[in-house]
């Protein structure tokens, strides 16, 4: 990371570093940064399809409808033509 990026980070984040503190944060991310560069040495393999939990094929219907009793809901709340009616804006 360059110190330059560090310092537009910094002041659009509206922190007000002080010259030691913006060298000890750009030194802790360039190693972090580093670090990273590791992932690159990591052999990869090409995946052509990921199911860890096997779900594929286990599908159920979409099929509309509802065992709650809408009328029991409603009971006992202020509705309009079967709406329940919320407070005026």
């Amino acid at each position: 990371m360059e110190k330059d990026t560090l310092e537009t980070v910094a002041h659009n984040a509206h922190l007000k570093l002080t010259e030691d503190e913006t060298d000890k944060l750009h030194k802790e991310f360039t190693e972090v940064l580093n670090y990273f560069s590791l992932l690159d040495e990591v052999p990869v393999r090409k995946v052509t399809k990921l199911d860890p939990v096997g779900t594929a094929g286990n599908v159920r219907k979409d099929v509309p409808g509802s065992k709650i009793n809408s009328d029991e809901i409603l009971k006992g709340i202020d509705t309009y033509d079967g709406y329940v009616r919320g407070p005026r804006l």
